[in-house]
């Protein structure tokens, strides 16, 4: 029951925390060096928040050393604050949250299960993007709650810093 009072109570904190207004906030061209967790190759990272003129979407453009630039829209809900949905225009869109100081999206593609966190802190956008296999899981249950958990396949890391 405990439980079920603090979930209640989630709408209500993430509302007071979208004091910092984004992505209006986040305007800019941030660059920086993503590194995997795992010793990797390490590539450079770029992201381009920008207004798209006549709408309430934002341009929210990556690009990844060697790759073409992925040119996606941001687009917020009107009826629901701190949410929104990343169309990269080409019939695939994700959805995305804002809470607190950091925009999140988690979804699957090819087999894993990606969660993606940018996190504006010090002048610095943080990026960390974990991956897990949907197909290394293991199910335990105790009484009526039943749990799957995901092995980790990645984490790879950036701090982007404005030009």
């Amino acid at each position: 029951m405990k439980f079920a009072k603090f979930l209640i109570l989630i709408p209500f904190f993430s509302s007071l925390a979208l004091g910092m207004n984004f992505p209006q906030d986040w305007r800019g061209t941030w660059s920086g060096r993503m590194v995997p967790s795992d010793g990797g190759k390490s590539y450079e990272m770029e992201l381009e928040i920008k207004e798209k003129a006549g709408s309430r979407a934002y341009h929210w453009r990556i690009q990844y050393s060697g790759q073409e630039i992925r040119d996606y829209l941001l687009i917020s809900d009107p009826k629901k604050p701190g949410h929104f949905v990343i169309d990269e225009q080409n019939g695939i869109q994700l959805l995305g949250h804002f809470a607190g100081d950091t925009f999140r999206t988690f979804f699957y593609v090819g087999g894993q299960l990606i969660d993606m966190n940018y996190r504006l802190e010090n002048e610095r956008i943080r990026v960390d993007i974990v991956s897990f296999d949907s197909t290394d899981f293991k199910d335990t249950k105790s009484g009526q709650h039943q749990v799957r958990s995901y092995r980790l396949s990645s984490t790879s890391s950036a701090i982007l810093t404005q030009d």
